[in-house]
């Protein structure tokens, strides 16, 4: 493009910018006269090594995935036993980051997600999303970097999907099924609460608002696919997009 490079950053500029970027926080007066005075040619790479597999790196980054999967209190009402699935969430993000978990696995994980958030927190995304145009906009948006939430009613302007292509997206979250399960209180003059499971029936099936008629699943720019009852479509939607 014709761009000159910027010359390379300081030694004092670089350690206060990667303990930034990459912890939230700036270096202790120790941290950046240690990187200072050692004369390793390798040191920035090993500073970048040791904060990648710090504490504070797979906080700071746990809470840049929260604030994208939507993980927040605020929906939870007072509910101190409800607020337990957003913690539990954004513990396994975090721990999911501290011991790099593949980020297909991490993917599948969350777009796939079945039980209760008791045991398998992921499924806390499912409780913002009710619809399968949120499932459909959420997973565009997060995991493939597109917005398509026009063609839900009409061609994209500035896209080339249509329709066909959002609501073929869409059919792969047709089987998700939600209930309810009652859980008894700690305390016997206060009432129980619920925690809801997500699991996959064996039909079901979303319209295409074009056409009026259950929409075939079909990835972006793929083919129609055949389930059977025993499919998980989720899981197959995950194996297109790996």
């Amino acid at each position: 493009l014709g761009l000159t490079p910027s010359a390379l950053a300081s030694d004092e500029s670089f350690v206060r910018r990667v303990f930034i970027d990459l912890t939230g926080t700036l270096p202790t007066p120790k941290q950046a006269a240690d990187f200072l005075n050692d004369k390793d040619p390798q040191k920035r790479d090993k500073l970048i090594d040791r904060l990648i597999d710090s504490p504070e790196f797979a906080y700071y980054f746990a809470n840049k995935w929260a604030d994208i999967l939507r993980v927040k209190r605020g929906r939870e009402g007072n509910s101190m036993q409800r607020a337990q699935g957003t913690f539990a969430f954004h513990d396994w993000i975090r721990e999911a980051i501290a011991r790099d978990m593949p980020y297909d696995e991490f993917v599948r994980s969350i777009l796939a997600a079945t039980g209760d958030e008791s045991r398998n927190p992921p499924t806390v995304w499912y409780k913002d999303l009710q619809q399968p145009e949120q499932f459909v906009d959420d997973t565009a948006q997060v995991f493939l970097g597109l917005r398509i939430a026009c063609a839900n009613c009409h061609h994209h302007p500035y896209e080339k999907w249509g329709q066909d292509d959002y609501w073929g997206m869409a059919a792969f979250f047709g089987r998700i099924g939600k209930k309810n399960l009652p859980v008894p209180s700690t305390n016997p003059q206060a009432q129980g609460g619920a925690v809801q499971v997500i699991f996959t029936r064996p039909t079901g099936s979303v319209n295409n608002k074009r056409t009026g008629q259950p929409a075939k699943i079909k990835p972006l720019d793929g083919q129609p696919m055949e389930l059977t009852a025993d499919d998980d479509p989720r899981q197959k939607l995950v194996d297109w997009m790996v």
